[in-house]
């Protein structure tokens, strides 16, 4: 977790841990700490040294029965107090200067028409401090009055269970498949309309309470903008192809919102948010230029960078021309030019070309010269997770009604050539190749495949023993030896002349492996983990580590290296 002062520094950061939950936050009004919930706990940090204040629990020790976990937690509008639900359909208040028990409101879920409520998803103070919304996993909203400590009325919006909530003066927002206005006052609909874009996910009001705005999950549109009386779309806030965790609307107007790693804000009126310098796209596919000179980089903004290797600067980006970012653009799947919006599973070059292969089932050719698109295609309702090149073909793999399958893709006449069908329907993974480009490998539920690729049949299998899928897969530069890591921590080395496993590691410390490469002589391995930007380079032969490379962050989605 990060807090960003208004001037773009880094105030706060918590380190990835290995937590069951972590959601909640909130600023105290003067800046002071920041509060979030993990592990079913409230915990309170101060920003001026990062030191933990303290935690919020329904008793001390901390609780061990389910009933007194926290579900969900908001702070007052003045900061003073903090209301927490318990799993036990509780409302405890907390004072914030000190984190002592001020109050507990019995069991305000638990009423006649609801005898057992459901876990409380999402929580919300009314602006005047009076009165808590809450939002419960059985697709109700209900809403506590503090002063007469009585549920003022209780209602189902008929969204499914767990609808996003946003309060104002005088209305709640419940968004879901619909956007539905209830009055604070009594509950009763107001007006109802569609959300426009893609499945939301979080809502907030302006302060003055005229105007909605609703975060997506995915899409170019990142916020939309509703005009609380009329149900009519009045504005956009772009942004990266990422989900809004979280948007706050400023006294002033401006908008910020949580987005992946970065913190996003726009200036009122403005569709685009202002230039940030944190990083706004997990990377998923890296690769070197033909020429050794360059390294390309794309993400889930549906971009590539590139970066000059002697210089270490970024020299370009291949990017979605403005036009091509509709509101839609991610759901046109008639159009190449909109829909390669969506993330960048992976990139192919060919030679003085690239393409990029996007998750949406789409690819786009560019100029290297000029970084410009020379053409497009869609691999017709195929949901990419990743691909390789095989000489004049692109190999992808992905998923489609028909289920999970490789498909060898001609890029020059824009048709599939062949399909390799999978087993399952849980493919997470790119292909990898054999050095020589005979032979494929792909992870299938938790069994390697291999494929002869000359005649493009099945020529093997393996069986890792506890086989939970694959999150890394490399072969030795020699093709006889093959590398599987998995989330839960193990490694495994397989000679593939033999078929059999040679060794194993198993280290849970920051997760699973993500990533893995040999290096160009095959004595060394460099295998990323999953969380904390572990990246270490072991013995190849031992799997016993030999350095840790340090100064990376989160999880290691790609590793490539030069041959030098």
């Amino acid at each position: 977790m990060r807090v960003w002062g208004s001037d773009g520094r880094e105030l706060f950061h918590r380190p990835p841990e290995d937590v069951e939950l972590q959601r909640d936050v909130a600023l105290t009004p003067d800046g002071a700490m920041v509060l979030w919930l993990a592990d079913r706990v409230v915990h309170a940090h101060t920003l001026v040294d990062g030191q933990e204040r303290y935690t919020l629990r329904a008793n001390n020790p901390a609780p061990r029965e389910p009933d007194l976990w926290a579900d969900s937690f908001a702070l007052s509008p003045d900061g003073g107090t903090v209301a927490i639900a318990y799993h036990d359909t509780t409302i405890r208040l907390f004072r914030t200067v000190d984190g002592e028990l001020v109050e507990q409101l019995g069991q305000p879920l638990a009423v006649d028409s609801f005898p057992k409520a459901s876990d409380v998803e999402r929580m919300r103070y009314a602006p005047d401090g009076r009165r808590i919304v809450v939002s419960v996993a059985d697709g109700s909203v209900a809403t506590w009055d503090l002063a007469t400590k009585a549920v003022v009325h209780r209602f189902e919006p008929g969204l499914g269970a767990e609808p996003i909530i946003a309060v104002s003066e005088d209305a709640i927002a419940c968004v879901g498949s619909e956007v539905r206005i209830h009055g604070l006052a009594d509950g009763k609909e107001r007006l109802r309309f569609s959300p426009r874009g893609a499945v939301p996910h979080t809502a907030a009001f302006t302060p003055d309470g005229e105007r909605l705005l609703v975060g997506s999950e995915t899409g170019p549109a990142l916020l939309s903008v509703y005009d609380v009386k009329r149900g009519t779309l009045v504005g956009l806030r772009r942004g990266p192809l990422h989900t809004a965790a979280a948007v706050f609307v400023a006294d002033d107007g401006t908008v910020h919102a949580a987005v992946g790693n970065a913190l996003l804000r726009w200036q009122p009126g403005a569709e685009r948010h202002a230039p940030s310098d944190s990083p706004t796209s997990a990377t998923r596919a890296v690769v070197f230029t033909a020429d050794g000179k360059s390294l390309l980089a794309g993400g889930d903004d549906g971009e590539v960078w590139q970066w000059d290797l002697a210089s270490k600067a970024r020299v370009g980006r291949f990017a979605v021309d403005d036009a091509d970012r509709g509101v839609n653009a991610i759901f046109d799947r008639d159009d190449w030019k909109t829909a390669s919006v969506a993330p960048v599973r992976a990139i192919v070059p060919f030679g003085d070309r690239l393409v990029t292969v996007h998750a949406s089932g789409s690819t786009r050719t560019w100029s290297l010269a000029t970084r410009q698109v020379t053409d497009g295609a869609i691999v017709q309702r195929y949901a990419a997770m990743g691909a390789v090149r095989h000489g004049d073909h692109i190999l992808i793999a992905g998923r489609d009604d028909e289920g999970d399958s490789i498909k060898i893709w001609d890029p020059r006449r824009r048709e599939t050539e062949q399909r390799l069908d999978l087993t399952y329907r849980n493919l997470a993974l790119t292909p990898v190749l054999r050095p020589d480009g005979e032979e494929l490998a792909i992870d299938d539920g938790g069994t390697l495949r291999f494929w002869d690729l000359r005649r493009r049949a099945p020529v093997a299998s393996l069986e890792p023993e506890h086989a939970v899928g694959s999150t890394a897969l490399a072969y030795a530069p020699d093709g006889s030896r093959f590398v599987n890591g998995d989330g839960y921590g193990f490694l495994r080395l397989w000679d593939l002349k033999t078929r059999t496993e040679l060794r194993h590691r198993l280290d849970r410390e920051e997760g699973g492996w993500a990533s893995a490469a040999f290096t160009p002589d095959g004595a060394s391995l460099v295998a990323g983990k999953l969380r904390g930007g572990g990246l270490l380079v072991l013995d190849a032969t031992t799997l016993e580590p030999r350095r840790r490379l340090e100064g990376h962050a989160g999880a290691v989605g790609a590793i490539v290296v030069s041959q030098d």
